[in-house]
């Protein structure tokens, strides 16, 4: 008479194992190939972000100059003022004197 042995519920053939590791193997190529589509996106909004940080340097670049150039006509614009109160007290003391 054979001794029946018991199979220990943990236990696992070569096969049962073998399967197991396609299924792993299997999932893990779909997670990586999942990942990369991420990382290419990812990548493809860091280029974006990068192309609109360079942008907005330029901006305020401009912005820069423009201050300056609305600090000159400031200037300029009160220059004119005083000049246009000087021809206006002229004209008027030469409408009086005629």
């Amino acid at each position: 008479m054979k001794k029946e042995t018991k199979r220990n519920e943990t236990t696992m053939t070569a096969r049962e194992v073998a399967v197991l590791v396609e299924d792993f193997r299997s999932q893990f190529r779909v997670f990586g190939e999942d990942l990369s589509a991420v990382k290419s996106k990812v990548d493809a909004l860091f280029e974006e972000v990068s192309k609109q940080k360079e942008e907005i340097f330029i901006i305020k670049a401009d912005i820069n100059i423009i201050k300056g150039d609305i600090k000159i006509m400031r200037v300029d614009i009160a220059e004119i003022k005083e000049t246009l109160k000087d021809h206006t007290n002229r004209i008027a003391h030469l409408e009086v004197a005629k």
